[in-house]
């Protein structure tokens, strides 16, 4: 912006500000962590615009304008009682904008509406025909046009019509013989197919569309069993499922648009979904295979395929578009095993759709009946949807960046027989100047939407993660500035950790937490981790153009979400808080009760055990290297420093720009059993458990025990394969912060 683009009257930044900038343009009370391109309503725009602004008034003609005013005050005493009525002007002004504010929230009234719940008859023997009369309404909302049959031998079909999109919905009605109260309705089937403005009529990808009329009749008919329930609560939740519903269907109308404009090219719209099943699901089948003859086993576990491969590409799971399922904390992934069992689901069902699933262990079709609605998903559960959305100009940071160029950097296919899938890639559809003829102030991008739909607040993530995804959508961009996408990432106070642990107390240092074994096969840990400094953001969405960006963006998603379901595996509370514990809580300081005779014999005899075994977690930023086995490292990083590792050094690596895999290390100190007849000898065990694609289990712990000569004999520097193998095994059931009781029964002897 130039001082012509300001105009002749606004020479200086309030004019500007008060002519020329809405007055929500800037936020009042604005969250930190949201403060990046990645949000999902960044304000970036009108900063930049005034900073512009600033740019284009001239040092000397400011420095000239204060002179004249202060000579101006000197001169003229009566100019000081005009300032003094700028008060008056101020509340004049404040009104004014008080006003706009609710005009503005009048006019978005529709958009930010209640859930009131639905108006479901009370009189059951209406619900059937109400019913029918919803999916109406529905369909006049989107601007579709109903065509209904006359209901004979319980059957009924409607259609929902756009100018390009046809939605046939065949209804399965079962009247009450005795009493109207005990009719039903249900969605038997679902068809969509597309007539081109031509007059011919295509199914678009007809093999990708059965999931598109999948997710419709689930969708519906879980509805229809909501408002048909005797539950007091089913008009609230029904509420939210027609949300869905109406949400779904709009963004089918969106594409529907498109498609028209466009004539009978436009039906690629419809297609796109299909297409780019067609390359992820051979990315999916390529990785499920090396994976399996990498164990050696004819299925997949779907949490090791998730930690080892890329993000699994599901048509239509949650939307009418692509999702990606990008982790599965334990907890949910033994939901879904409890899920495919009570459903006697043990394969995936024969068709094409189903090709890339049939490795996994969990059938796609238990995928869709626990994920596609929010009520069924279990918690710890990472989906991105990929959507078209409307933005606002250059907002989206979209037009100014540079074209996709080959390179070396993500997504990194590292698997065996998998590196010829770097080459595969599919540019996503973009709307044509003749589909954009009447948006003049917003236009549709591509983005991969981390919110579901705005209802979720997105993924933590750390600063250098944030900044390499940055480097995914705009490679030959610097680190730092990012100018191509108007993407700043400023460094913000506190820690990642924090907002991700208890985002709504100021962050702390250090947190506490207590872990005790289910079976008490060793005393409960006392956690106490020590944060890194580094900032944290929460993602929400991002631009995209292609699937290459898509997969390189989710292997970095990928990461943190299993660094944070990891930690969120206890339950943490912030050191300075810790003031009002009993004495037999595990996570307090020290211990008050005084010690025992018994207890004093039992720690000079060596079978002591101790009240609770204080452990301190680190997160390493920098790779860390074992003096017993080498570094073993392959990643890099230049972050900036951090806390040692007691038992461990840190690499720090100045070249190349992908960061580490996400580790935890835990340290601790036991009292280790010596010769009959000496005391015992202090060890120092420091035990890290990192994210490896390269291990069978996706995870990978390297320990390092420090001891003196004299034990050496006895134990070594080394833990023994089989522990290190039931250490694995159990960080990826959830027992990551249980490694230090284990490793602390073989050190003692107690196991």
């Amino acid at each position: 912006m130039n001082e012509k683009a300001l105009g002749k009257e606004e020479t200086t930044l309030l004019s500007y500000l008060l002519k020329t900038v809405p007055y929500d343009a800037y936020p009042v009370n604005p969250q930190p962590q949201s403060l990046h391109p990645f949000a999902s309503s960044p304000f970036s725009d009108p900063i930049r615009k005034l900073a512009d602004a600033s740019a284009s008034l001239s040092f000397g003609k400011a420095l000239h304008s204060f002179t004249a005013f202060t000579s101006s005050v000197s001169s003229h005493i009566a100019t000081l009682s005009s300032v003094g009525l700028a008060s008056a002007d101020f509340l004049n002004y404040q009104s004014e904008q008080d006003t706009r504010r609710r005009i503005n929230a009048l006019k978005t009234r529709d958009r930010t509406v209640a859930v009131y719940g639905e108006p479901i008859p009370l009189d059951r023997s209406q619900v059937v025909d109400w019913c029918i009369f919803r999916i109406e309404q529905w369909g006049k909302k989107m601007g579709m046009e109903i065509f209904k049959d006359e209901e004979k031998n319980g059957r009924m079909t409607v259609m929902l019509g756009g100018k390009v999109l046809v939605v046939e919905v065949d209804l399965a009605i079962q009247r009450g013989t005795t009493h109207l109260s005990e009719s039903r309705i249900s969605v038997s089937s679902v068809k969509t197919s597309h007539a081109m403005p031509s007059g011919s009529s295509g199914n678009a990808l007809a093999e990708r569309s059965a999931s598109l009329d999948a997710l419709i009749l689930q969708t519906w008919n879980h509805y229809f069993a909501e408002v048909q329930s005797e539950n007091v609560e089913s008009n609230i939740r029904a509420a939210y499922m027609a949300e869905d519903i109406q949400m779904h269907l709009s963004y089918l109308m969106k594409l529907d648009v498109l498609a028209f404009q466009e004539g009978d090219q436009g039906l690629r719209w419809f297609n796109d979904t299909g297409l780019m099943s067609m390359i992820a699901d051979q990315i999916t089948k390529t990785e499920a295979d090396s994976i399996s003859s990498s164990v050696r086993s004819p299925t997949v576990n779907l949490d090791v395929f998730l930690c080892r491969a890329h993000a699994l590409a599901v048509p239509y799971l949650i939307a009418p578009s692509m999702s990606f399922l990008i982790y599965l904390s334990p907890i949910a992934y033994y939901s879904l095993l409890r899920a495919r069992e009570s459903s006697n689901s043990t394969s995936n069902p024969p068709g094409q759709e189903h090709d890339a699933f049939s490795k996994l262990d969990i059938p796609v079709s238990v995928l869709r009946s626990q994920l596609t609605r929010k009520e069924s998903r279990p918690a710890g559960v990472s989906i991105a949807t990929l959507t078209l959305a409307p933005t606002s100009g250059s907002s989206a940071g979209t037009e100014s960046r540079a074209e996709p160029r080959p390179h070396l950097g993500r997504p990194f296919f590292r698997l065996p027989g998998t590196a010829l899938l770097a080459a595969l890639d599919h540019s996503f559809t973009s709307p044509s100047s003749l589909s954009n003829v009447n948006l003049k102030s917003t236009r549709d991008i591509w983005i991969l939407d981390f919110t579901n739909g705005g209802r979720s607040d997105g993924i933590v993530m750390t600063h250098s993660r944030m900044r390499e995804i940055q480097q995914v959508l705009d490679p030959g961009s610097s680190i730092g500035g990012g100018m191509g996408l108007g993407m700043q990432i400023p460094p913000l106070p506190g820690s990642w950790v924090g907002l991700l642990i208890n985002p709504a107390h100021p962050p702390s240092e250090r947190y506490i937490a207590a872990y005790r074994s289910p079976s008490d096969l060793h005393p409960p840990l006392r956690l106490r981790l020590t944060v890194p400094n580094e900032a944290g953001f929460l993602l929400e969405k991002a631009p995209v153009r292609s699937l290459k960006e898509v997969y390189g963006i989710l292997e970095i998603v990928r990461d943190q979400c299993w660094i944070n379901e990891t930690l969120k595996t206890v339950e943490w509370i912030a050191e300075d808080l810790m003031t009002d514990f009993s004495k037999d809580d595990s996570r307090g300081d020290t211990d008050t009760a005084s010690s025992t005779d018994e207890e004093l014999a039992a720690l000079l005899n060596g079978n002591y055990r101790p009240r609770r075994i204080p452990v301190n977690v680190f997160l390493p930023t920098h790779p860390l290297a074992f003096p017993s086995s080498g570094t073993r490292l392959s990643d890099r990083l230049d972050p900036d420093a951090e806390n040692a590792v007691p038992g461990l050094a840190s690499i720090s690596m100045s070249t190349g720009s992908t960061i580490p895999a996400p580790s935890v290390a835990l340290a601790f100190t036991v009292h280790m059993p010596n010769q009959p007849g000496q005391s015992n000898k202090l060890g120092q065990v420091a035990l890290v458990l990192r994210h490896d694609r390269t291990c069978s289990r996706g995870v990978r712990v390297d320990a390092n025990v420090s001891v003196s000569e004299s034990l050496r004999g006895m134990h070594g520097n080394h833990l023994p394969p089989q522990l290190i193998d039931e250490l694995e095994e159990g960080a990826r059931r959830g027992g990551a912060f249980g490694m230090a009781g284990k490793v602390w029964r073989w050190a003692t002897g107690s196991g």
